[in-house]
Formats: C-alpha cells, structure tokens, sequence
C-alpha cells in the first residue's frame, strides 16, 4: 500500500483565538512550521495545506523557515471558508485525490501525535475498512485516516453547512469504521482559545 498524505485544515477564521492558529508562536516558531515538522517526523512526506485568508502569511512563514527536506507541502486555497471545515477538507482530498492513496486528516489545532499512532492508525486500514479514528481512553480525535475508496466517496458531496465528516461516518457499517486506542493524548486535544494555547505552549 502507498504511503498515506496529510490534510492539514488551516483555513478557518480561529475567532476565539483571535489570530490564525499556525501563525501562534511556539517556541520561536510559527506553530503551522512546528505542526509540519512534527507530520515529518511521523513519517509523512507530503501534506495538503488548506488554508484561505492567512494563505499568504503561511506561505511567508514556509519560505522564511528550514523544513525537512524530505516534506513536500502542497497549498489548496479553499475560497469558500464560510462553509465550515467540511469544505476545507473537500478542497484538500480534491488537491490530493488524484493518485488513489490514503489520507490523514489533522486539523491544524490538534497536536500531531507521535509516529507511533500513525503506524498503528495505517496497520488498521486493512480491506474493507473505509476509515480508521484513533482514540485515547476511549475519546475519539484525530488524525482520521480515510481509505481511497471513502475518499472517492466524499468528493461527490456537495459543500454546504450541513455537511460533516462525522456525519459521513457515522452512515458506515461498523466493520468500516476502526477505532484504534493509542497512547497518545494529543490526539483528543483541540487548541481553541488563547487559555488553552497558553496551558499547551509553556
């Protein structure tokens, strides 16, 4: 099986935390360059960025850092963010679709986790199964890994507010769907509001 590539969902409007969430500092680094360098390290080599109107900002802050040279990050620009991160997840499988692999989807305010629930979420897909959803104690999070053929799946819905991808989910058999338990709790955090970056990024 080919390597999986990443969604990373970057285009909303991060209204509680007051700025685009991958221009946050961490460290002495924006945190979308930390984020990148973490996906590398867990073994992926390509990743989708959706991102809309910090687009440039991202671009600016990729030029100016030294990423892995084995990282390649491609830019979809979703023009409709308004329609919630269904649509960005839309305009990141319709930018990275067209070779037929598997997909990580991490939004761009959840940690990503250590190499080891990638291999664990990967060794999941087997036949059969359209996604695997990792979680921890029993909490469901992210990254999603969606199988080519679910992907092809969900390029046909239409982009309007109503459309979720747990609802998409949900719709699948049980033998579809894998709930892999890793160890990992960066997988269930989500870094919402300026308390919640400021607790993480100590």
């Amino acid at each position: 099986m080919s390597q999986p590539y990443l969604i990373l969902l970057a285009a909303g409007e991060s209204t509680r935390m007051g700025q685009p969430k991958g221009t946050l500092d961490y460290h002495g680094r924006p945190w979308l360059v930390e984020q990148l360098r973490r996906v590398s390290q867990a073994g992926v080599n390509q990743v989708v960025l959706v991102a809309a109107s910090a687009a440039n900002v991202y671009r600016q802050a990729l030029a100016a850092a030294e990423m892995p040279e084995s990282l390649e990050v491609i830019e979809a620009l979703n023009p409709r963010p308004q329609e919630g991160i269904f649509s960005s997840l839309l305009c990141g499988l319709r930018t990275g679709s067209m070779d037929g692999r598997s997909a990580f989807v991490l939004p761009i305010d959840v940690p990503c986790p250590a190499r080891s629930a990638f291999v664990q979420l990967t060794s999941a897909l087997a036949p059969g199964v359209r996604a695997a959803l990792p979680t921890f104690q029993r909490r469901g999070g992210h990254p999603v890994l969606l199988s080519p053929e679910f992907i092809a799946k969900l390029i046909l819905i239409p982009r309007n507010l109503e459309a979720r991808l747990d609802i998409q989910l949900h719709k699948l058999g049980p033998s579809e769907v894998k709930r892999v338990e890793v160890v990992d709790a960066s997988v269930t955090m989500n870094l919402n509001t300026p308390e919640e970056w400021r607790l993480f990024a100590v």
